[in-house]
């Protein structure tokens, strides 16, 4: 059985978050899910959309990170993991914080994006 992913966050990353967090959630009207030292989620639109978080970078626009990402909503990790590899994605990173666990994961063309534990 293959394991298929949701869209459930697009990642924006910043050296500065308060000014790119008060911009998104004046135009898309909503408010903050959830707040850590470097993550900010936006509420969704729609109970079942998709969430726009903010992740706090040192680095400069460009150099080390990329701007924007996707993050992909799925259940069983592990499984999820071993299909992104068959696909020919490559792992890059694997994290948890605060109970929050991810995995970023680069595309063949090496676009980096995460799976998420929903």
């Amino acid at each position: 059985m293959h394991v298929t992913p949701k869209l459930d966050t697009v990642v924006i990353n910043g050296n500065n978050l308060e000014p790119l967090i008060s911009f998104w959630k004046a135009l898309l009207g909503v408010d903050e899910l959830y707040r850590s030292d470097k993550f900010v989620w936006l509420k969704p639109q729609d109970p079942k959309g998709v969430k726009l978080a903010f992740q706090k970078v040192s680095e400069k626009k460009g150099t080390e990170w990329n701007r924007v990402h996707i993050d992909l909503g799925v259940k069983d990790l592990a499984k999820a993991e071993a299909r992104v590899l068959e696909l020919g994605g490559s792992l890059l990173e694997k994290h948890e914080l605060e109970g929050f666990q991810w995995t970023v994961f680069a595309d063949p063309g090496g676009n980096e994006f995460c799976l998420v534990v929903e």
